[in-house]
């Protein structure tokens, strides 16, 4: 008899078991579909499952259940915002913060204080926020942008010293042509930057330079010397140090204060590592006016300048039409070009003169097919024996 009534017990139970498997396997199902009447039927087949009440627009019966579920905290922190209950909305928004640590609830809180226009916890939510954050954060930094117009009170108040979110927050300014704002966030960038961080640093400096905000990128570029992000000394144009790599003791970046070597339809430009030494050869077919190499240097305004340079030639003619000239950016003008073309089968060292009106200029090698000429094949070979001199 007992052994009967124990045989039936686990039989009920087993049953039951089975219902149970089965009743929770329905209200998955009905739960991954997230339409709204399948998400009810979840709900009741589940009724002390918390995330199927929550998602069936049962907040309060969520957080009953599960005191941790921040999300539901969360939603009945916004529907009190929308019913006028601040306070209310306040209270269920920091509880939600106070069970779950993650970004969620500080980036809803911060939203929270920006539509209420308190600055002072806004700050304190949003640099909270931006330490959990990763991955994309350009929501993030456009929040605190809402905020505030001022993108050093962004810095100062919202954006920790922390180096990947430092190095997303100058991306992101560089993305919305806050140049000014990128230079500034960079310097503490600067202080803990890894290698991984310089071609970003490089691209500033580009922008900068490009936007004729020559002591912005000098800042970056010598920035970058002092940690060792660059095989060069600083730039120190009062000094008299306007030129980088003027030996050619390295392959040049193509990047900021670096020379760069452009390539073009017909024109094949290499540096020599042994010689020290850039070959720049032309096939015939490049165009009729065509840059070579170039280099942005800093210089001081009215100042009277003299770019020296020593170079040899390969089968080019007299009038090659291959010259060195100065670009101003800031006057939006030629300063200065050599007097002669480059064609010289032997060493020959030449110099331009120049007077800058702004603090950056552009020193740039150029073909341009000289009248009643065809194209020029050959080689132009220069000498790593550049200077850019203050002229007595």
């Amino acid at each position: 008899m007992y052994m009967r009534f124990a045989a039936f017990l686990a039989a009920l139970f087993l049953l039951f078991a089975a219902y149970s498997i089965a009743r929770l396997a329905w209200a998955e199902r009905f739960f991954q579909s997230a339409k709204p009447a399948d998400l009810q039927r979840a709900a009741r087949l589940a009724p002390l499952d918390a995330a199927y009440q929550y998602a069936a627009g049962n907040p309060r019966r969520a957080v009953q259940l599960n005191p941790y579920f921040s999300r539901a905290w969360m939603a009945l922190g916004f529907d009190a915002e929308l019913r006028g209950d601040f306070a209310e909305a306040e209270r269920l928004l920091l509880r939600a913060a106070q069970v779950d640590a993650t970004l969620e609830p500080r980036w809803a809180l911060a939203n929270y204080y920006l539509r209420r226009g308190d600055s002072a916890r806004f700050w304190s939510w949003f640099r909270l926020a931006a330490e959990r954050s990763h991955g994309d954060r350009t929501a993030l930094f456009q929040l605190a942008w809402r905020m505030t117009n001022d993108g050093g009170e962004v810095l100062r108040q919202g954006i920790p010293a922390r180096r990947d979110i430092l190095a997303s927050y100058v991306h992101f300014l560089l993305e919305q042509e806050k140049l000014d704002s990128a230079a500034a966030a960079a310097q503490p960038l600067l202080e803990i930057a890894a290698p991984a961080e310089r071609n970003l640093l490089l691209l500033l400096c580009d922008r900068l330079i490009a936007a004729q905000k020559a002591a912005g990128a000098l800042e970056i570029w010598n920035g970058m010397a002092a940690r060792g992000m660059l095989p060069y000394g600083k730039l120190t144009p009062a000094q008299g140090v306007s030129l980088t790599n003027s030996r050619l003791e390295t392959e040049p970046l193509g990047k900021a204060f670096d020379w760069r070597l452009l390539w073009r339809a017909g024109v094949h430009s290499t540096w020599a590592r042994g010689s020290r030494q850039i070959r720049i050869e032309l096939d015939g077919r490049e165009g009729e006016q065509t840059d070579l190499i170039s280099q942005a240097a800093p210089v001081m305004k009215g100042q009277l300048y003299e770019f020296s340079y020593r170079f040899r030639t390969e089968g080019l003619s007299a009038d090659s039409g291959v010259g060195w000239r100065v670009y101003d950016p800031a006057a939006g003008r030629q300063l200065a070009a050599a007097g002669e073309f480059l064609s010289s089968p032997e060493w020959k060292e030449a110099k331009v003169r120049f007077s800058p009106t702004g603090e950056l200029v552009r020193l740039e090698l150029a073909y341009q097919r000289a009248r009643g000429t065809v194209r020029q094949e050959g080689t132009i070979v220069l000498d790593g024996a550049f200077r850019l001199e203050r002229a007595r």
